[in-house]
């Protein structure tokens, strides 16, 4: 079988422009790209344009100019999305995360899509680093349970 080499000099020039560059997926609704750009600058308030190629599939490649923006986007910016996606997970399967909640700071309240078994116990409390908080489900008035 046919085997290409690469030495180590060449892989790092092929490796190094990827270096500060994230992988992520957009989760419910697909948007436009403008409009992820956009989002995601808010979120992130990053001190430099950064880049967004689209993988398709609602993946997309975000290679960043400055370390400082790649380190804060990876050990900050993804935490509050990874946090609610765990904390809808624990009453049912996340389908998305409300897009107010997302981009925008809500103290109140935060607005989780999730698919649950009708034919189990709804959760209703869920603790949350031993603070206990009550969980409210919309729209189950609309179904017929008959």
């Amino acid at each position: 079988m046919p085997c290409m080499t690469i030495d180590f000099a060449n892989y790092q020039h092929l490796w190094c422009p990827w270096q500060k560059a994230l992988i992520i997926k957009v989760l419910g609704r697909n948007i436009s790209h403008k409009l992820l750009m956009q989002r995601i600058s808010e979120l992130w308030k990053l001190d430099w344009e950064c880049e967004f190629i689209d993988l398709e599939g609602g993946y997309y490649l975000v290679r960043f100019r400055s370390q400082k923006d790649y380190d804060h986007v990876l050990n900050d910016g993804l935490s509050v999305e990874n946090f609610l996606l765990n904390m809808g997970n624990l009453v049912g399967r996340v389908v998305k995360v409300d897009p107010t909640t997302l981009f925008t700071a809500q103290e109140k309240f935060v607005r989780v899509c999730v698919e649950i078994d009708l034919e189990k116990p709804q959760v209703l409390f869920i603790s949350i680093l031993g603070h206990v908080q009550a969980v409210e489900y919309e729209g189950l008035h609309l179904i017929c349970f008959c």
